[in-house]
């Protein structure tokens, strides 16, 4: 079976109730964050859940349509980001010391595009090199758009990996960066027509900070 997956088609990114609470403690140093109905997440106290309100979330709103726009895709109705600590501080002091540390988790939901959860699981070989393809040629176009040469963008071999009994594909690329190279990791799962996306993402200059805590996050998943 030979999935028809497009990534240049446009995917609307899909609001859905996102009741987010503390509901228990990972270690000592992280939370876990629950997702609406779909998943529970543990996320390190280095970062806090993007507000709205801040500078940076009002920014971030303001902007979206143009960045996303630049990027051939629909803007975000909903997601949920997580930033490092101080990202929100009205202090500039504070703001800028955050913002020299660019890391981020995001979450949210896309449309999938008439894939299913049986159709990753049931992929063949062909099938994952296809995916792979498409993916890479998607998103090598965004870093020429973006003026960047594709010498600085390298592309890691796409994988399906199973997470808490779910396959998600798994994409990871290193992108050029206003302040530096980006390590960039996507967690996409398929479940109810619906496609869900973990992005975690570090500049490669703060890695001592983020990797290993990062390397960590995704096995702290839970389904709904």
């Amino acid at each position: 079976m030979i999935i028809d997956y497009n990534e240049k088609k446009i995917f609307l990114f899909v609001a859905f109730a996102v009741c987010l609470h503390i509901s228990a403690q990972y270690n000592d140093t992280w939370k876990e964050y629950s997702f609406g109905d779909y998943c529970s997440l543990s996320i390190p106290n280095t970062l806090e859940l993007r507000d709205a309100a801040s500078e940076t979330g009002k920014f971030m709103d303001k902007n979206v349509h143009r960045l996303t726009f630049k990027f051939g895709a629909e803007a975000a109705n909903k997601q949920i980001v997580f930033q490092p600590v101080g990202t929100n501080s009205g202090a500039p002091e504070l703001f800028h010391a955050a913002n020299e540390k660019y890391a981020r988790v995001i979450v949210g939901l896309l449309s999938s595009g008439g894939i299913t959860s049986s159709d990753i699981d049931n992929a063949s070989a062909s099938d994952i090199e296809k995916l792979n393809a498409g993916f890479y040629e998607s998103y090598a176009a965004d870093v020429k758009m973006m003026g960047q040469s594709l010498e600085q963008f390298q592309w890691y071999p796409l994988k399906r990996q199973k997470y808490s009994g779910k396959n998600a594909l798994v994409l990871h690329f290193k992108r050029p960066g206003l302040k530096g190279a980006v390590d960039v990791a996507e967690y996409r799962f398929f479940m109810r027509s619906q496609q869900l996306r973990i992005v975690i993402s570090y500049r490669e200059s703060v890695k001592s900070i983020y990797a290993t805590d990062f390397a960590r996050i995704m096995s702290t998943i839970k389904f709904k």
